[in-house]
């Protein structure tokens, strides 16, 4: 059974003592450590629990500055002190991303003896359409041999297939079918904005395991953030729900939901957003295990304002646009009524 942690949550309306229940879903970050000025892991991954994450994806990159080590030490080094600071919950699996299925199986043993590692799955072909199918299988087929599971971040679409349109084909190929890749795939990482119906009812027939990840650069707005793991989360329930990045910032774009200096990480916007979210998907959480007609009716109502496409419009851009949308309705205001209905029990 899940503990219960007391959480002090305060809103405009005033402080509410209430005990919420830890997340039963996965919430993390693509975590790069090749993307990275200071080699402070340990204290990014103390920062990533402390916003309430329990989980993380990790690429098999040196940290900067220290000595070179091999793709299977780079992996290991980073499950060892996500254990050791309590950031990887058992329960959800943790995606080696750059690395191949050799690479993750000689990562097994080198595990703390002292420590426990969730479930290790391989990352197939980042992103793929169905050009890749040769690849793919051949991803799929050396992840089975090894005993170990697939997955990668995916368009839903990509996964079920679709019909060709302008403008995004050719004339003369508008009206084809385009195959879909679903049975290369134990883990679908679906993107969010394309994330439909359709999708998780393959998933189903498929037994596949249907993941969410978000990658917009997006640091500076709260709302968007905060929508996206607690709402949007809640709608979607994906098992696990991915955001890119903790740290990403290149010369031409900001991923990242926080700013780097040599003493830590400092947050912004994006990443408060990102806690609030988890904070708001653990009181729907809390509504819902109440069995109680007035919960069940709150949670008709937040469901059905929450677009299965994510966001008001969806995945758009420019990403000016897709941050002038604004939440259907006020996520304050649906939180109070939420830790109002608990404080009563159901009532």
């Amino acid at each position: 059974m899940v503990s219960l942690i007391a959480l002090l949550v305060v809103l405009a309306g005033g402080a509410n003592a209430v005990d919420l229940p830890a997340p039963d879903v996965g919430f993390g970050f693509y975590y790069s450590p090749g993307r990275l000025k200071y080699a402070l892991e340990e204290q990014y991954f103390q920062d990533m629990k402390a916003r309430g994450m329990n989980t993380l994806t990790i690429q098999a990159n040196d940290l900067p500055g220290q000595p070179l080590e091999d793709a299977p030490h780079n992996l290991a080094r980073q499950l060892n002190t996500a254990a050791r600071v309590g950031l990887t919950d058992l329960r959800f699996p943790v995606v080696c991303y750059s690395a191949d299925t050799r690479i993750v199986l000689e990562t097994l043993p080198l595990r703390d003896p002292k420590l426990q590692w969730p479930e290790l799955v391989v990352q197939s072909i980042d992103e793929p359409n169905h050009t890749q199918e040769r690849d793919l299988r051949a991803y799929r087929d050396a992840a089975r041999a090894g005993g170990i599971r697939i997955g990668t971040a995916v368009a839903g679409y990509v996964l079920t297939g679709y019909t060709q349109g302008l403008p995004w084909c050719a004339p003369e190929d508008v009206g084809k079918r385009v195959p879909g890749i679903a049975d290369y795939l134990d883990i679908w990482i679906v993107g969010v904005g394309t994330l439909s119906q359709a999708v998780l009812d393959l998933a189903k027939r498929k037994r596949a395991e249907v993941w969410s990840y978000y990658s917009y650069p997006a640091g500076e707005n709260a709302a968007l953030d905060r929508w996206t793991f607690g709402v949007y989360a809640w709608k979607s329930q994906a098992r696990v729900n991915l955001i890119w990045a903790y740290i990403d910032k290149q010369d031409a774009w900001d991923y990242s939901r926080v700013t780097e200096t040599p003493t830590g990480p400092v947050p912004r916007a994006g990443m408060l957003g990102l806690e609030q979210g988890i904070i708001d998907y653990r009181v729907l959480q809390a509504v819902r295990d109440l069995r109680t007609r007035r919960g069940a009716e709150y949670l008709a109502r937040i469901e059905a304002k929450t677009p299965l496409s994510w966001w008001p419009r969806g995945y758009v851009r420019p990403a000016e646009e897709q941050a002038a949308q604004k939440p259907t309705f006020s996520l304050n205001a649906m939180r109070r009524e939420g830790l109002h209905i608990l404080q009563r029990g159901g009532r």
